[in-house]
């Protein structure tokens, strides 16, 4: 399957400068009544790049950019883009030492941050020059930056996703597969200067760029939810309707709780919603079922699948009407525009009609690969069995997938162990590795498990002397995001073994 693209040769931080030409004083960032407008955005980007290139900022130069949610996060990630860079978004609600390794593994160059987080700054990357955006916000604007010359291959950005070996892994996302997504994005919600856009996403999550480029492409507003949200329905209704919003992109686990909130009536969309995308996880039918039922069609409705590797989205779904669902997950669809997907039968050629393969992606999306990690690259990005040109790669998601009779991806589950918890992905080793390293743990082993139906969970077994779950949780979350630690905890003396001597996981 295979999708046309929109021209990805030229780099959206310029296309979104050309748009603010264009309407300069329409909102382009913001929420609670504090504003940018689409002028202060651009202008904002072009002093603090000025500040970057000082500093030896340029292609493939990382810049991790730690702030809060708040306006000036717009500004700082197109400096970044702007000074020739890539930016490394950084969440300041990770831990610490999480933000610190991913800086070193990155090599950052330097760091974008703010007064407020100037001691996190300090811990975090105490050797690397740092900008503050609210202290360069306040200087004087000495003109336009120097375009820096971008290359489509070039590093846009970097984000670091769970790995199997005990350490995450950085992404590495070019500038052609930014430009197609945002271009991609922007055809398919169907976005026009007058949408409001919800940035939920976390800061470190590969969605945000999805929330961000393609709404200024349009010509829209990105509405930042507040730092103190508290994470419920009411909140996330309250939100909607008090800012507007006509575009939301929810994460699978959040709209399968708000589905149940409006199975019993209560809130129910507001009237200014028009879409919502719904991704990060599988999205059960019966969930849809209920959404249709008590909304119907007035908000429209799209399943969004894609990994960190194909740059946010590779396919999307929307069900026709009266569409029944045909399983008990909603299928991932076709591929968005620029890119291609294929099923791999384990020789990896492809899988025959009707037959269950592994997902690969191909097109403009495609990451370049892992940053630094040249074995795992070569390992999950491809030759092409097929090349439309030389070098044509394709990535192996891992993820099982089939063709149905009318022509939709549905989505099988994994290969590997990997899972996603609240719409993170989630690699068990990597928390088995966290849980090693603790004192008096002599084994450990994590798995899934749905503690209650549509919300999975990490469950841990651990064989440790005198440890206690409370004080294994405090020493993981030092380390590891809250989505990696897990829910429920069984201390054992010793685990369960198979007659050959390995970890019985069935028995668990």
């Amino acid at each position: 399957m295979t999708a046309a693209a929109g021209d990805p040769g030229v780099p959206v931080h310029r296309l979104i400068a050309a748009r603010a030409a264009r309407t300069p004083e329409a909102p382009a960032i913001g929420g609670g009544g504090r504003w940018l407008s689409y002028r202060e955005l651009t202008a904002g980007a072009a002093r603090l790049a000025r500040r970057l290139r000082a500093l030896g900022v340029g292609p493939e130069s990382l810049v991790g950019v730690c702030l809060e949610r708040r306006p000036e996060l717009g500004p700082a990630l197109l400096a970044v883009l702007e000074a020739g860079g890539a930016y490394l978004p950084l969440d300041p609600a990770l831990p610490a030492a999480r933000l610190a390794a991913m800086l070193r593994d990155a090599r950052a160059v330097a760091l974008l941050t703010e007064k407020r987080l100037a001691a996190l700054a300090a811990e975090i990357a105490p050797e690397l020059p740092q900008v503050l955006v609210d202290a360069t916000r306040a200087a004087a604007d000495g003109g336009a930056a120097t375009p820096a010359a971008i290359d489509p291959q070039t590093a846009a950005y970097v984000v670091y996703t769970s790995g199997s070996t005990g350490a995450p892994k950085g992404v590495l996302v070019p500038h052609r597969a930014l430009a197609n997504h945002a271009f991609a994005a922007a055809r398919a919600f169907a976005l026009r200067p007058a949408d409001r856009v919800l940035q939920l996403a976390a800061l470190g999550f590969d969605v945000l760029a999805e929330e961000l480029f393609p709404t200024w492409l349009a010509g829209g507003a990105v509405v930042l939810r507040p730092e103190e949200w508290a994470g419920s329905i009411a909140a996330l209704a309250e939100l909607l309707r008090r800012e507007r919003v006509t575009v939301a992109n929810l994460p699978a686990p959040l709209w399968h709780q708000w589905v149940a909130e409006l199975d019993g009536g209560r809130h129910p969309p507001p009237d200014d919603l028009r879409l919502v995308v719904v991704g990060s996880d599988a999205v059960l039918a019966e969930r849809l079922a209920v959404w249709r039922r008590r909304v119907g069609s007035r908000v429209r409705w799209l399943n969004a699948y894609g990994p960190s590797e194909a740059t946010v989205t590779a396919t999307l779904h929307e069900p026709g009407d009266g569409e029944p669902p045909a399983g008990p997950v909603v299928p991932i669809g076709r591929p968005i525009a620029g890119a291609a997907v294929l099923l791999l039968a384990a020789d990896g050629a492809a899988a025959r009609p009707g037959e269950t393969g592994e997902i690969a992606i191909a097109g403009a999306g495609l990451a370049r690969g892992y940053l630094a990690r040249p074995d795992l690259t070569a390992e999950r990005f491809v030759p092409h069995p097929a090349p439309r040109r030389p070098g044509e790669r394709l990535y192996r998601t891992g993820d099982r997938g089939r063709l149905l009779p009318d022509g939709a991806l549905e989505f099988l589950g994994r290969l590997d162990d990997q899972v996603k918890v609240r719409g993170v992905r989630v690699e068990p080793g990597e928390v088995e590795a966290a849980l090693a390293a603790c004192p008096g743990v002599r084994e450990a082993v994590v798995l899934p498990s749905e503690l209650r139906p549509g919300e999975r969970q990490l469950v841990a077994w651990v064989a440790a002397a005198g440890a206690t779950a409370a004080g294994l949780r405090r020493h993981l979350r030092r380390t590891l995001p809250e989505a990696m630690v897990p829910a429920a905890w069984v201390l054992l003396d010793v685990l369960p073994r198979s007659p050959s001597g390995k970890v019985d996981r069935a028995a668990l």
